[in-house]
């Protein structure tokens, strides 16, 4: 009895085993790893499109003067890729139109955040010294039009807008 028991248990053991076997498709082994998305690039590719997408409502909420809806957006983009400096950018655009010291200082902070992470747009630097320059602080925006120069030296506004302070 014993004997036949043994059996039956290594038979369904076998059987469990040729199971697994059959459930591995060969077709599965011959991806390329490199062509194999992984579960988190997935993730990553659709975090970057929600944040695209959430980025063109802000810039559309911008140009129709919305700039509650707009910052709001950016926010939402921000949240999804925090490694974009458009994003920061157009946030501290929107938030620099109210004149409240709290949105100016968020405002900043944001036009800071876009030329730290893309230090090379000159745009960015000037923008932000027209910032500091129409809040009278001249040496601020200075730097950042000499920054914008070392960047683009032909850039025609930087040059316009350094010479401006003089």
């Amino acid at each position: 009895v014993q004997h036949r028991q043994h059996e039956a248990q290594r038979a369904a053991s076998d059987a469990a085993a040729g199971a697994e076997v059959e459930e591995v498709n060969a077709e599965d082994l011959l991806v390329r790893v490199e062509m194999d998305k992984t579960k988190t690039k997935m993730a990553i590719e659709a975090s970057g499109k929600q944040a695209d997408q959430h980025f063109s409502k802000a810039r559309k909420a911008k140009r129709e003067g919305d700039f509650h809806n707009a910052i709001q957006y950016c926010k939402l983009a921000i949240s999804y890729n925090e490694e974009d400096a458009r994003f920061y950018y157009l946030l501290a655009e929107c938030q620099a139109m109210n004149p409240a010291s709290r949105w100016q200082r968020l405002a900043e902070k944001n036009f800071i955040q876009a030329t730290e992470l893309n230090q090379w747009e000159p745009e960015y630097w000037i923008t932000l010294g027209r910032f500091y320059k129409k809040r009278g602080l001249s040496l601020r925006a200075r730097k950042q039009f000499e920054k914008a120069l070392e960047i683009a030296p032909s850039h025609e506004t930087a040059q316009e807008e350094l010479a401006g302070l003089k």
